[in-house]
């Protein structure tokens, strides 16, 4: 398990990210009659938020973050992408194949949020899961990049899980 300081600074990380180069900020709806969350959670806020935080002047240039690092036009070989359907990141992700070499899924399935191909496999799990990480699987033959989750605020802005396929 994780410390509590441990996943504090995670968190100040990944907010971090968010401030300066995502930018995917998590509002309320415009009808918000229907959400939990608050109307006064909007570009303000995490304005404000940022700012508190981190200083004055950060905030994300999502252009220069894109053309930095490929935006939609991915120049790679090997990439699974994965999305839970009930995860609120799926929106700022790839939800389908575009490319040649570039495979996507979202995991349509009851309790399937964020990162839910990377937790243990259970027998109870929804058949869907299953065969998902069953399609991800077949495709390990690959050497095999998968980006899930953006972690740190290094160059390299994702968790990165290499696999290999053993001689």
């Amino acid at each position: 398990t994780q410390s509590r300081s441990s996943a504090a600074s995670d968190v100040y990380k990944r907010q971090y990210q968010q401030c300066s180069q995502f930018g995917w900020m998590q509002t309320a709806p415009i009808d918000d009659r229907t959400s939990m969350r608050s109307k006064l959670v909007n570009l303000d806020f995490y304005r404000r938020v940022c700012k508190l935080a981190y200083g004055e002047g950060i905030w994300p240039n999502i252009e220069e973050f894109n053309y930095q690092f490929g935006a939609t036009r991915l120049e790679v070989t090997k990439l699974i992408l994965t999305n839970g359907d009930e995860d609120p990141w799926k929106w700022a992700g790839v939800r389908s194949s575009r490319s040649k070499g570039i495979y996507a899924y979202e995991i349509v399935c009851d309790d399937c949020a964020h990162c839910v191909d990377l937790s243990t496999p259970k027998e109870t799990e929804d058949k869907r899961l299953t065969q998902t990480r069953v399609r991800i699987a077949y495709r390990l033959w690959l050497s095999l990049i998968h980006i899930s989750e953006p972690t740190r605020q290094a160059e390299i802005s994702y968790a990165v899980f290499c696999l290999k396929k053993k001689k």
